[in-house]
C-alpha cells in the first residue's frame, strides 16, 4: 500500500497509522527519494509524514575540498543528533549495503575499527540479514535531469537508522572520519554551524506497480468477506480463482473505479475520513450468487468481483464496515444501522 495510488491520499488526508500514543506507527510513503533543495547544500535528504507534513532530516554533508555541513529541520534536537552519531561511529562500525540478487536479497557488511586515528577496513562478508545497530549505506541517485546537485550525506531517517548516501566507489573509512569528528566536535568554534531549515519545499520520485493494486482491493474485499462470513463459506471452490490471483498475480482481480463524482449512492453519506466496505451478492438463474464488494477508500469508490457461481451467502453479508481512519475506529452495522448513521444522498429522477 505505502506505493500505490492509495498511498498518496494516505499520506495527505491521514496524520498517523495504527496504535495508541507513542506506539502509534507513523504514515509514510515509499519513495525512491525525498528531497529538498538547499540554495548551499544542493539536494538534502527529507520525509514526507502523515498530513502531507515535509521534514528535512537531520543531516551531515560532505562537499567539495573537504568542507562539512550541518543541516536539519525543527523536529529534532541537533545536539540529540550528535550525539546519537557518537553512539554509532564508535571504535568498531558497520556498513550495510542492500543488494538484490537471483538467489534473493543479500546484506552486504563492510567492517570498520578505528586505528591510529582513522578508520581501517577490517573486514567484508555477506549476511542473510541486517545486524541492529549497523549503518546502511544507500547509492546517490542518478541527476534525472534535476537541476539540484547531490553531495553526499550522513543522515537519520525519522524511523532512527542512521545512513550514509554515497556514489558508487565512494571511501567510506574517510566520509565516517568526517562524519566522527563532526560528532564528537560539531557546534563548536572552527567547525561549520548548524543550518535550521524552515517550510522546505520537497520534491519527491516515487514508482509504482500498477499491476499489484488489483490484488490490494482484492485482498481487503476477501478479508472482509472472511470476516463477515466465516472460513467455511469462503473456501469454497467459487472463490479459488480470486485467492489465487490474490496470492500469485498470474491473474488478474476484477475490478472498477467509480468516477469520483459517482460515489455509489449506498455510500454517498460516508464521511471523507472514513472508509466503508459492503458485500454485494447478487442471484443468478441457476441459483448461484455473484459475489462482490463495494469499496470508498479515501473518497474513492471501487467495485471489486470477488465470486460468479459461489453459493448461498450468510446473513452477515449484508453488514456494513465503516473505519474511521483518523482515529482508527470500525464499526460493524447492519443495513438499518448504516442507513440511520449515514443516510445516502439520492438522487431523484
Amino acid at each position: 500500500m505505502r506505493a500505490s495510488p492509495v498511498a498518496i491520499a494516505r499520506a495527505f488526508m491521514q496524520s498517523r497509522g495504527r496504535g495508541k500514543g507513542k506506539k502509534a506507527s507513523v504514515v509514510r510513503l515509499e519513495t525512491r527519494s525525498t528531497t529538498v533543495h538547499h540554495p548551499s547544500y544542493g539536494a538534502l535528504e527529507a520525509e514526507l509524514l502523515g498530513g502531507g507534513k515535509a521534514t528535512l532530516l537531520m543531516q551531515i554533508v560532505f562537499m567539495e575540498k573537504g568542507d562539512v555541513g550541518f543541516v536539519g529541520g525543527d523536529h529534532e534536537d541537533p545536539q540529540s543528533f550528535l550525539k546519537l552519531a557518537r553512539c554509532i561511529l564508535s571504535d568498531q562500525v558497520c556498513i550495510i549495503e542492500k543488494k538484490r540478487t537471483a538467489t534473493g536479497t543479500v546484506f552486504e557488511a563492510t567492517k570498520l575499527a578505528w586505528q591510529r586515528n582513522s578508520y581501517q577496513v577490517i573486514d567484508k562478508e555477506a549476511l542473510s540479514s541486517a545486524p541492529s545497530g549497523c549503518i546502511w549505506r544507500e547509492l546517490l541517485p542518478g541527476a534525472n535531469g534535476s537541476a539540484s546537485r547531490r553531495y553526499p550525506v550522513f543522515y537519520k531517517r525519522g524511523q532512527g537508522q542512521f545512513v550514509f548516501r554515497v556514489a558508487e566507489g565512494a571511501d567510506i573509512t574517510e566520509l565516517a572520519l568526517q562524519a566522527r569528528r563532526m560528532a564528537w566536535f560539531g557546534l563548536q568554534d572552527g567547525f561549520p554551524p548548524y543550518v535550521p531549515l524552515e517550510n522546505p519545499q520537497v520534491s519527491v520520485a516515487m514508482s509504482m506497480d500498477l499491476r499489484a493494486f488489483d490484488r490490494v482491493l482484492g485482498k481487503i474485499s476477501f478479508n472482509v468477506m472472511t470476516y463477515l462470513c466465516g472460513d467455511t463459506y469462503v473456501r469454497h471452490t467459487a472463490f479459488d480463482p480470486v485467492r489465487k490471483a490474490i496470492r500469485t498475480g498470474r491473474s488478474e482481480v476484477f475490478y472498477r473505479r467509480f468516477p469520483e463524482e459517482r460515489v455509489p449512492e449506498i455510500l454517498n453519506g460516508v464521511p471523507r475520513d472514513c472508509h466503508a466496505v459492503v458485500l454485494s451478492a447478487v442471484r443468478q438463474q441457476d441459483s448461484t450468487y455473484m459475489i462482490g464488494a463495494i469499496l470508498l477508500l479515501y473518497g474513492v469508490a471501487y467495485f471489486v468481483e470477488l465470486a460468479r457461481a459461489a453459493p448461498t451467502p450468510p446473513d452477515k453479508i449484508k453488514e456494513f464496515l465503516v473505519i474511521e481512519f483518523t482515529q482508527h475506529r470500525i464499526e460493524n452495522l447492519n443495513s438499518f444501522e448504516f442507513i440511520k448513521k449515514y443516510p445516502p444522498h439520492l438522487t431523484l429522477l
